[in-house]
């Protein structure tokens, strides 16, 4: 059977103005999940029902890559057990903040949210609070990309678009660290520390711990020149994807 359907039920006395609430933080959840681990694939969530009484929405995924649906409801059911078990979401903020605002509508009228899916369901009574990741999910490794953005609001973190994914990844500098970011803006670097990954990618979340960050240096080598030195025949890898891919991978 197909999963593609997610679900989001408020129990209680639920007021119309927090049921909207509700609903979209569920469809900015949704759409957040669908840019996150959704291949880039056009995905288009339709409402395949709606219960009063309980207050239940179901919606269902249309695309022709059933596995990008399938990869975003199981990240659903991922944060739904992350916060039942009261463990971090393993996803960045701005998806952690849409589950977090979900849970903030436990105010008494509404007594209970619960997340579902074909095959999974949890019940949440109780708001859940920012929530850091331990150190003991991380393993050492390198991350490479281009540096984006860099904030000194709170912790000091930059965001580096990762080579491989193509993502942004969370990287968070230590204090007395600031002079590695010098010079650092827009270009490709690679930068070593505490890797936390996503449970179903594999992809790099966050860096913490971060031990150096090595700038990349271009190629000096004309790669286009090397296009029809390997043979191609039918399936291959197309000379200008090889180039590409080995090109960015520097």
């Amino acid at each position: 059977m197909a999963k593609d359907t997610l679900g989001l039920t408020l129990q209680g006395d639920i007021p119309l103005a927090e049921f909207a609430q509700a609903m979209r933080h569920f469809a900015s959840l949704v759409e957040a999940l669908t840019n996150e681990v959704g291949e880039h694939a056009e995905i288009e969530w339709e409402i395949a029902k709606l219960e009063s009484g309980s207050a239940t929405a179901l919606i269902i995924g249309r695309s022709v890559n059933q596995t990008a649906i399938e990869k975003v409801v199981k990240a659903f059911e991922i944060i739904g057990g992350s916060i039942q078990n009261d463990e971090p979401i393993p996803y960045p903020e701005p998806i952690a903040r849409e589950a977090r605002a979900i849970t903030g509508l436990l105010n008494g009228k509404i007594t209970s949210v619960e997340f579902k899916t074909e095959e999974f369901g949890v019940s949440i009574d109780r708001p859940i609070e920012l929530q850091e990741i331990t150190s003991g999910e991380f393993s050492f490794g390198t991350v490479t990309g281009t540096v984006e953005t860099l904030s000194k609001h709170g912790k000091m973190r930059f965001v580096l678009y990762d080579t491989l994914f193509n993502r942004a990844v969370d990287c968070y500098l230590q204090k007395g660290q600031e002079d590695l970011m010098l010079d650092a803006w827009d270009k490709r670097v690679r930068v070593a520390g505490q890797i936390y990954r996503d449970p179903i990618s594999g992809r790099p979340v966050d860096v913490r711990d971060i031990k150096y960050i090595e700038p990349i240096k271009e190629s000096s080598i004309d790669l286009m020149s090397l296009v029809g030195i390997i043979p191609w025949k039918e399936g291959d890898e197309y000379p200008e994807e090889a180039i590409r891919r080995l090109r960015d991978a520097e």
